[in-house]
């Protein structure tokens, strides 16, 4: 099943830890490999740590560069243009949460947008769910067709 998340996002992981692990969940996404649930992952994991702690420039900025490498391959998975620019905001609203995490380019007070990303993020990451969950769906559901027996061409009993 494509749906199930890791036993650990990250609750006693250090910042570089919960870093490295959210990159590797994109690198694996922008591969290629179960795009939706790896994205999924990564925001889910992104919106769960960026609050706790901080991370360096250096590791902020290799989330953004992740980011950049999966923007492609999820734009791809929505054909409707209208949810195709909601993800696309939702990989700008993840860039802008790694950006708080790290501390990039910070004024003294928070603005909307802070307020907004892990919003958009969460639609991104709900919506990269639902593909899992869609394509579960379709697994069970070509298995049971699989399992069923194959039909006779015999008249039913009662019309013998």
């Amino acid at each position: 099943m494509r749906t199930g998340f890791p036993i650990n996002h990250g609750a006693r992981m250090t910042p570089d830890e919960r870093a490295r692990m959210i990159i590797g969940f994109l690198q694996r996404a922008a591969a290629g490999d179960n795009t939706a649930y790896y994205v999924s992952h990564a925001l889910c994991s992104l919106d769960r740590l960026y609050e706790r702690g901080r991370i360096s420039k250096e590791w902020a900025l290799q989330i953004i560069g992740a980011l950049a490498l999966v923007n492609s391959p999820v734009l791809a998975m929505f054909p409707d243009p209208a949810q195709r620019n909601m993800a696309s905001k939702g990989i700008s609203g993840a860039v802008h949460m790694a950006a708080l995490w790290g501390k990039l380019d910070r004024g003294p007070r928070p603005d909307v947008a802070d307020h907004v990303a892990p919003i958009i993020a969460r639609w991104l990451r709900n919506a990269c769910h639902n593909i899992c969950i869609e394509g579960d769906l379709h697994d069970l559901a070509q298995r049971a067709i699989a399992a069923r027996p194959a039909p006779t061409h015999e008249a039913p009993a009662i019309l013998q």
